[in-house]
């Protein structure tokens, strides 16, 4: 079977790095996997030459360690494309310069803007620019037999001419111009090179979940489906509340799951078509989130992180120091590296540059995942705060509509009894202590009581965040409702019974006919009561949705991170770049991965000297011992 991946764009080049990070800890099978970044994007946060040097750096390591066990056993094959833009030229003005048809075409479909736009930094969210460019691009690959993209089709198409399955996943957002363009450019180019032969699936990221990007994603779901682009489609997205405030440079967890999607897609062993999305459990973020590969995924990217932080902070330096001073070589060597180097048959400058390599990747690994840890919705981050937050939001919130209603209930029997602050102007300075002022004063008490609530109420929505205050309300007017409905069908009843009893009663009961019209009075009163509390609701909710307050970020108090994945102050180290000592790493060692069950780094580094080693290759093949050790548990 062959498998390919085509990363489109800006969101493409982050999902390249999250591919990375998967092979480097051993999730795919010791197989090859074709990888294409389509993106004219020259600059960016993650560049293409970038992301090329450190598939460079993978592939040294994958020649020597790759296999079926532990990490860097999938070959990656990556390459970036486009090599140029159409023509040559960086702006859809130049491009068309040389034909007064184009040009006027140009000038007919797009401003003056957008036609001088430099695409080699994209197109800025222009889908409409994207997709020329594309076709253009297109239509010089099936000219050049050279093109990178051209031969990478044309191995799709051998592969299902010779009767293989072949299996492409396109990956991209659908909220920008690269991805929304290239996406449906290149599943058509696929499509009709394999003659719709090979199985076509697509992951879909949008910029969040909810408001006008929803609405972008399901019109381009949409597209593919009625155009046959795909067979399969992941769809991933955040709502607008929960997204990152940090830099762009971070790792998000739609990335992570872009690759969870991509392997499910590439591995499953039945191809499977049709719409999939990723839901996450409430609370913190746990491995629960990727399935039935939970457990896979612990152990992949559990012993990924322990080796890559061992190796970084406590192992590589040691090494590295070693290497350059060859008389520790000649002499006295120390510790659990003698057994790696005492016969050492290459070079140090060899052994050095494997050195190097592991550190980068490392590095890589730690910051990508150091930054999905950072980068997480504040929902996943904090989970317990706020849902404590929430509860507390809630319970004040359900007695403040309660207070609601008792108000109305109050301003109806003053009503009823003509006691309206306009009718008692005259007696508030005539007449003390009597029933009418009582009732007016408490009227007064509990307005004053709401007022103030209403204050702590708003304190406390922007503690729980937009989309919990609208789930409040939502779920509160709907129990509300639900409440009246109820007490109405009941009170309705009562009446039918009641005036169908004093027809029959006789002169002796009639007191039972007079108590039940008592308690039906009650009921009216509650009536009045659930209606007070069903308007105060629907108030809320609709100045709630016309100023937009789903899309409030909560206003986190400071508070510990929260994860049930990786230790959260480990992962926050590594993202500040802070240095651990050797110490602090070795304390960290067996609970950086949650729950705590492994071996200590001493143990680990005392089963490493019993370890094969390659003759040719000392250094990788610590590091490929260090990594079979790092899940290992307690026996």
């Amino acid at each position: 079977m062959k498998r390919y991946v085509l990363l489109t764009g800006g969101t493409g080049a982050r999902v390249a790095d999250a591919l990375l990070c998967a092979a480097c800890a051993g999730v795919f099978p010791a197989e090859e996997m074709h990888i294409l970044l389509a993106d004219p994007d020259k600059g960016g946060v993650h560049s293409a030459d970038q992301i090329a040097a450190q598939m460079a750096d993978y592939a040294r390591v994958h020649r020597i360690l790759g296999g079926e066990g532990g990490g860097f056993r999938t070959k990656l094959s990556f390459t970036a494309w486009p090599e140029r833009l159409p023509g040559g030229a960086s702006t859809l003005q130049q491009w068309t310069a040389d034909s007064e048809a184009d040009a006027l075409l140009c000038q007919a479909l797009f401003d003056a803007d957008a036609a001088s736009l430099d695409l080699h930094e994209g197109f800025h969210g222009r889908r409409m620019l994207g997709e020329v460019t594309f076709a253009g691009l297109l239509h010089e690959a099936d000219q050049d037999e050279d093109d990178a993209l051209r031969r990478l089709v044309d191995g799709m198409a051998e592969a299902v001419q010779s009767g293989e399955e072949v299996r492409v996943v396109i990956v991209g957002s659908v909220s920008g111009g690269t991805g929304a363009a290239g996406i449906p450019a290149l599943a058509r180019y696929i499509t009709a090179r394999t003659q719709g032969q090979a199985r076509l699936g697509a992951v879909l990221l949008t910029a969040c979940s909810d408001g006008e990007d929803a609405g972008k994603a399901r019109s381009a779901i949409a597209r593919y489906a009625q155009d046959g682009l795909t067979d399969a489609i992941c769809v991933l997205g955040l709502p607008q509340s929960a997204r990152t405030s940090g830099p762009m440079a971070y790792a998000r967890l739609t990335d992570w799951l872009a690759v969870y999607c991509t392997d499910v897609l590439l591995h499953r062993p039945q191809w499977q078509p049709g719409v999939f999305t990723v839901r996450a459990e409430e609370g913190a973020l746990g491995w629960s989130i990727f399935g039935k590969s939970a457990a896979r995924y612990r152990l992949a990217y559990g012993r990924l992180v322990k080796a890559a932080a061992a190796w970084s902070y406590a192992i590589g330096p040691e090494v590295e120091k070693r290497l350059q001073h060859p008389f520790f070589l000649r002499d006295k060597l120390l510790g659990w590296y003698a057994h790696f180097f005492r016969r050492m048959e290459t070079g140090a400058e060899v052994q050095l540059e494997d050195v190097a390599c592991l550190t980068r990747l490392c590095g890589v690994a730690l910051l990508w995942l150091g930054g999905v840890s950072r980068s997480l919705p504040v929902d996943m981050r904090h989970a317990s705060v706020l849902q404590s937050a929430r509860e507390e939001g809630w319970q004040h919130y359900a007695a403040l509509a309660e207070l609601s209603g008792q108000l109305r209930v109050m301003d109806d029997d003053a009503q009823h009894s003509r006691m309206g602050e306009d009718s008692l102007v005259h007696r508030r300075h005539t007449m003390e202590d009597t029933e009418e002022e009582k009732a007016l004063q408490r009227i007064d008490a509990v307005k004053a009581e709401i007022d103030r609530r209403n204050g702590a109420q708003v304190a406390l929505n922007r503690r729980m965040g937009g989309a919990a205050v609208m789930t409040m309300l939502e779920d509160a007017l709907a129990k509300a409702e639900d409440d009246r409905s109820e007490l109405r069908a009941r009170y309705e009843e009562a009446v039918r019974r009641i005036d169908h009893a004093e027809t029959i009663a006789s002169d002796e009961d009639q007191y039972r006919i007079t108590d039940a019209r008592t308690k039906l009075r009650r009921m009216e009163r509650h009536q009045v009561l659930l209606e007070g509390k069903v308007t105060r609701i629907q108030d809320d909710l609709a100045a709630a949705q016309a100023e937009g307050v789903r899309f409030d970020k909560p206003a986190m108090t400071p508070a510990a991170a929260e994860s049930a994945m990786f230790l959260p102050e480990m992962t926050d180290r590594l993202i500040r770049r802070e240095r651990p000592s050797r110490k602090e790493i070795e304390l960290l060692w067996d609970r950086i991965v949650l729950p705590e069950d492994g071996v200590s780094l001493k143990m680990a580094l005392k089963a490493i000297r019993r370890a094969p080693v390659m003759p040719e290759a000392p250094v990788l093949s610590l590091m490929q011992a260090l990594m079979q050790q790092a899940m290992k548990e307690v026996r």
